[in-house]
């Protein structure tokens, strides 16, 4: 599905604005500070629960206001709608209650590149563990509940390890076979997703070879995670948690097999950063009948104009919403169909 409507209320700086956008390409146009990124932010959150700005609620509600409101009419007529206060969150879909926010999620996939997307490349693990998550969340309907069981399996091993004794073996068979099932979904997607990161990459970057590979969180080509676990079990009991396993996985990026943190340039990372992103949206547009929403905040400052260039018209080919925010309209989007909106003060 597409936005068709969207609806703000007391989010940031914007006191009410409502859009009527367009299934493909939106330009959000205007100074800094009128409120550009605080649209996509409010889509963001609506997706997904929380920001890709700041995880504080206060931040995200105007000021003197007890909430903000958040609403969108999608083009196939549902209704999705999140209010949002510092100690309360309501959600309703087609008017009804919605207790768990990954059923938006999984009707209305929102994916964001944004000045901060380089961390997907320089940050921590954990950041490109919720990437692939993300990822498989809308395309292996098994694969949450599988996440949700290892979960409860590491929690339960980790307070056996805090007793410093051998009870946490009791569930290493447990945990191995659930990581065999989360890895094997994992080793899988990132095999099919390299072949769209491949495109993308080629589309922006010429004949350069970049890479993606899995590790697992151990060091699986000499060990299975039994020998892995055994081997970690003493300096485990001392740490109190378990230190091997797909909790500990990494998505690792290359170039001539090494680190791209090490080949390229600071701006070949951000254009690498932005083909990872966008070869899982088409990934996802292509295996779903789901439709994203791609959001791009402030591209003019991410991609010079080559490679902009470049990524609008691999875009345009893409089944997605694409929702941009630039100071100008954007010069290199001017032979593609787009709705144009200018905002200023919060309101457009």
């Amino acid at each position: 599905m597409s936005l068709d409507t969207l609806t703000i209320k007391d989010f940031r700086n914007i006191e009410s604005l409502e859009l009527k956008l367009s299934p493909g390409f939106n330009q959000i146009t205007g100074p800094n500070g009128a409120g550009k990124t605080s649209i996509l932010e409010a889509i963001y959150v609506l997706s997904r629960g929380r920001s890709f700005r700041s995880s504080d609620v206060r931040h995200q509600i105007r000021r003197q206001q007890p909430f903000f409101e958040v609403t969108a009419r999608t083009d196939d007529n549902k209704v999705i709608g999140m209010r949002k206060s510092g100690s309360q969150v309501v959600v309703r879909f087609n008017q009804q209650p919605v207790t768990r926010l990954s059923e938006i999620a999984e009707h209305l996939p929102v994916f964001a590149i944004t000045p901060n997307s380089h961390q997907l490349l320089e940050g921590v693990p954990d950041i490109r563990r919720r990437f692939l998550d993300w990822g498989l969340f809308h395309v292996e309907h098994s694969y949450w509940k599988q996440i949700q069981l290892y979960n409860r399996i590491l929690k339960q091993r980790n307070a056996a390890l805090k007793m410093r004794d051998e009870s946490a073996r009791h569930w290493d068979q447990q945990l191995i076979d659930s990581a065999a099932t989360i890895t094997s979904l994992r080793d899988s997607f990132i095999e099919k997703i390299n072949l769209e990161f491949q495109s993308v990459v080629s589309q922006l970057m010429g004949e350069m070879k970049v890479n993606l590979s899995y590790s697992p969180g151990w060091d699986s080509k000499h060990l299975q995670l039994l020998e892995a676990l055994n081997n970690k079990l003493s300096l485990d009991q001392e740490r109190g948690f378990t230190s091997v396993g797909p909790h500990r996985c990494d998505l690792k990026i290359t170039n001539n097999n090494r680190s791209i943190k090490d080949t390229l340039s600071r701006g070949q990372q951000k254009v690498v950063a932005i083909a990872l992103i966008v070869a899982q949206v088409v990934y996802i547009s292509s295996v779903s009948q789901k439709r994203p929403v791609l959001l791009i905040d402030d591209i003019p400052s991410e991609l010079d104009s080559k490679h902009l260039q470049s990524l609008i018209s691999f875009l345009d080919r893409v089944d997605a919403q694409k929702v941009i925010t630039s100071v100008q309209p954007v010069k290199e989007l001017e032979e593609y169909e787009s709705l144009l909106f200018h905002v200023e003060h919060g309101t457009s």
